[in-house]
């Protein structure tokens, strides 16, 4: 087996504004991530076990699909960055003493972006996992105790991206990149 090919660790986390049906261009880093934190599940096709009248078996069908998601669990997040994640504002002058704080919102928004995982270099190549059109659901989550610390957990839900002209891409990619 290859060790070239493998998915080791995330080095880091990038989300950003998606293109027309492709990767974004402007991506944020994120690179403070909870070890053990990402996880992620590709699409799975349900199935449906219809029953027959005629006797005990059953036929079974396709059912509906769940999409490739991904979760990770994030420090360090900045107010600014808590936006781009979660929506809301950072609180300003006409805030008092809130000003330069996240302010969350009063309901939860829809928020697409692109996503990009990094993960660390094993034999000059380094696993790149994308997902240009991703549905984001992000929340504060974690215990706050004198050894642990809350994080921004984000679930990343791979849509498939569509251009303006119509043309499709793939929900995610997934592959290897050589480091120099």
């Amino acid at each position: 087996m290859s060790k070239q090919h493998n998915f080791l660790g995330i080095v880091a986390v990038y989300f950003g504004d998606p293109g027309d049906g492709v990767m974004g261009d402007t991506l944020t880093e994120f690179n403070d991530i909870e070890v053990g934190s990402t996880t992620l599940e590709g699409a799975s096709a349900n199935e449906e076990n219809i029953p027959t009248e005629s006797n005990d078996t059953y036929i079974t069908v396709d059912g509906t699909v769940d999409p490739t998601n991904m979760v990770v669990r994030l420090f360090g997040v900045t107010p600014e960055q808590r936006v781009q994640l979660m929506g809301g504002k950072v609180g300003t002058v006409d805030d008092g003493e809130d000003e330069g704080n996240y302010m969350a919102p009063a309901g939860k928004p829809s928020i697409y972006q692109s996503f990009k995982a990094v993960g660390k270099t094993v034999d000059g190549k380094r696993g790149v996992l994308k997902i240009p059109y991703g549905k984001i659901s992000a929340r504060d989550q974690g215990t706050l105790t004198k050894n642990g610390l809350p994080a921004v957990e984000v679930r990343i839900t791979a849509n498939t991206p569509e251009s303006a002209a119509g043309d499709e891409g793939s929900p995610y990619i997934l592959g290897f990149e050589d480091v120099v």
